[in-house]
């Protein structure tokens, strides 16, 4: 009968909206499989487009439950699309995607490689957005290798491409107060964290970069003798975190959202009962080990 069966743009559109959904829910497991029948539904009607697009989005998803490595499949897949199709746009967000991709992974060498062909393609489109993270990844592998002028470089790079852009520059500013906290300038550092924290007030949520504003804002604070402060902003982060990690039904993805870098940090600082020492040496750990890997294959 007419009208019982839907199209399959319209059953992609459909499984967009679930997705987007599942998202505001915090049911970060569903978003990339929404995502990934949305692709597959554009595929079958060759709609090459708009199947990448619906993978790049479902890779950003499976970053944030720490699928890495499918992160770089699908994105290396549509690289390998854009870039027979000429679809400029869309090659240079997923290069982007999966430079940060490979730099979780432990490739630094070849995450800068890739993140600099995005930024070049992103550059020639006035695209700011892709720029912006570019710069905001080079300033984390600066910062990693322990060479801060480096970083301080990408950062500021980062913070004028992002500027307008409350949702990401809220990122860029917590990476340069965290920057400025190593490099020992306090008032630079207290000023970033507090107008990153402040957005995310404002915004009430973003993403997974709540955990990194909230250990910026906090370390800021403790260089100013406000450790009480410091300390309530960390915990209601980490009740925060928590309440987001019981929306993921599936437990290995929900672990994986939970090891993210500066996820796993928080819950560090945080744990009940361990002496403040004991954190401080397994951050100095994470900082460690993201030195150690790079250029790791």
């Amino acid at each position: 009968e007419l009208g019982t069966q839907r199209s399959p743009a319209v059953e992609a559109v459909i499984y967009i909206l679930r997705a987007n959904r599942a998202a505001y829910a915090w049911q970060l497991d569903l978003c990339p499989l929404y995502f990934e029948r949305a692709a597959a539904l554009y595929e079958q009607i060759g709609d090459l487009r708009n199947a990448g697009s619906q993978k790049i989005d479902a890779a950003l998803f499976y970053m944030d439950i720490g699928r890495f490595a499918r992160t770089e499949q699908l994105t290396r897949e549509i690289v390998d699309v854009a870039t027979r199709l000429g679809l400029g746009r869309l090659l240079s967000v997923a290069r982007g995607v999966l430079s940060i991709a490979l730099y979780h992974l432990g490739q630094h060498e070849e995450a800068m490689r890739i993140g600099q062909l995005a930024m070049d393609l992103a550059v020639v489109a006035g695209d700011l957005r892709i720029s912006g993270f570019g710069n905001l990844l080079f300033s984390r592998i600066a910062m990693g290798r322990g060479d801060l002028v480096a970083a301080e470089q990408y950062i500021n790079r980062a913070l004028r491409d992002l500027d307008g852009m409350p949702r990401f520059r809220a990122r860029a500013l917590a990476m340069h107060a965290r920057i400025m906290t190593a490099l020992e300038r306090p008032a630079e550092a207290l000023r970033s964290a507090s107008q990153s924290f402040a957005i995310l007030q404002a915004l009430g949520r973003i993403g997974s970069d709540e955990p990194l504003i909230r250990l910026a804002y906090a370390a800021a604070l403790e260089l100013f003798g406000e450790k009480r402060t410091a300390d309530e902003v960390l915990r209601t982060g980490r009740e925060r975190l928590l309440t987001q990690a019981a929306c993921i039904a599936d437990p290995a993805a929900r672990q994986g959202f939970l090891s993210l870098l500066e996820h796993a940090e928080l819950l560090e600082r945080t744990e009940p009962n361990q002496p403040s020492n004991q954190a401080d040496d397994r951050r100095r750990e994470i900082a460690h080990s993201e030195h150690t890997t790079d250029g790791a294959t």
